[in-house]
């Protein structure tokens, strides 16, 4: 009997496997700020399991030479990011291989080098629309505490209200994983909802902005597609969307300013796309009513995550996925890392709001 057992694994495990082994060729950089925060290695060994792949995972020094590391055999290479810069020539020996280089837009002629570009744009859209969206309704106050007759929050719509404790926006403790949950299946969104008390005093208009940093060609695209989305929803809101570039001086005095700025502007519905100075900004706001999204996660476990309702962030599960049933299926159309809401509080005033407004349910 247990002869018949280890030999219906093996077929499983050969029909499995039944297109070849594939192989993530990872430099050591990338898999300690990455690969290891983001889950790519689980999400890339399920989507390879799923195509009918082997799996195989070799972390490699980031100087290394791509070709000292590379197996006898293999179906498919997939490649980090620095380690694209020896994809073309290792590619061009073994015809036989495909490889394919992660977050990387590629302009070769091999056929067997493909790459798995990052698009922001779709992520900050649909983030746009929700700011839209939110900018032109009131909604029940998020920082109300239970049995105040009237809203405390910096956006009441008169400039006068009073700042209320931390603990009046919905809490996080610890690690954002433990207490966020992901937006992938439907299950987690809610068919309806309706807030317990309209009245007048106990809502709120909010009011967005936008904190971003190293405006290259590819932010500028992400941002432009933030802001054409936003006016979409609410045209007359735009021009009192809010702004802001943090500043080259990124030292505690300057990002203490420009957190400064967002609460003299009464901003309350803010997006942070400032990269390594996120954490500051963050902390410089910890103490104020407002609503932060993010884009990336902050990876410090010192952040405090009580006011942050929404993370994006790139959708490696759902990318692999796409990438290779294209790839088995023989198809040239390009599969894209797109940014998502990935993370939220479940219990946070917005969840509604990307749960029945954003997702298409």
């Amino acid at each position: 009997m247990r002869r018949l057992t280890i030999a219906a694994a093996g077929l499983l495990f050969l029909i499995s496997c039944g297109n070849g082994k594939a192989v993530f060729i990872c430099d050591n950089v990338y898999a300690a700020t990455t690969v290891e925060p983001c889950g790519i290695d689980r999400s890339l060994r399920r989507a390879l399991r799923d195509a009918g792949y082997g799996y195989d995972y070799t972390e490699i020094p980031v100087n290394s030479i791509l070709s000292d590391f590379l197996p006898e055999k293999a179906a498919v290479i997939v490649l980090s990011p620095f380690l694209a810069k020896q994809a073309e020539a290792c590619a061009a020996g073994r015809p036989e291989t495909v490889f394919v280089t992660l977050e990387q837009q590629l302009t070769t002629r091999l056929p067997n080098l493909k790459g798995l570009p990052r698009r922001g744009e779709t992520g900050y859209a649909e983030l746009g629309r929700l700011f839209g969206k939110l900018s032109r309704e009131r909604i029940p106050d998020p920082f109300r505490l239970p049995g105040d007759e009237k809203s405390g929050g910096l956006g009441d719509g008169t400039g006068k209200g009073t700042q209320q404790p931390a603990d009046s926006v919905p809490a996080v403790d610890g690690n954002v994983s433990d207490e966020m949950n992901s937006a992938g299946s439907d299950e987690d969104f809610p068919s309806e909802w309706e807030p317990e008390d309209t009245g007048a005093d106990s809502t709120v208009l909010l009011k967005p902005a936008i904190v971003f940093a190293n405006l290259s060609t590819g932010k500028e695209k992400n941002y432009l597609a933030f802001i054409n989305a936003f006016a979409d929803m609410n045209p007359q809101a735009s021009a009192s969307l809010v702004s802001l570039d943090v500043p080259p001086s990124r030292d505690a005095a300057s990002l203490g300013r420009l957190s400064d700025e967002l609460i003299s502007r009464q901003c309350n519905l803010i997006f942070i796309d400032a990269g390594s100075a996120t954490p500051q900004i963050i902390g410089g706001l910890s103490d104020e009513p407002v609503l932060l999204a993010l884009f990336p996660a902050p990876p410090d476990d010192n952040v405090p995550w009580k006011n942050i309702d929404l993370v994006l962030e790139w959708d490696y599960p759902e990318a692999f996925r796409r990438f290779f049933s294209v790839l088995n299926g023989n198809g040239e159309d390009e599969v894209f890392l797109e940014l998502k809401i990935k993370k939220y509080k479940k219990d946070s005033i917005l969840y509604p709001y990307y749960a029945e407004k954003i997702i298409d349910k």
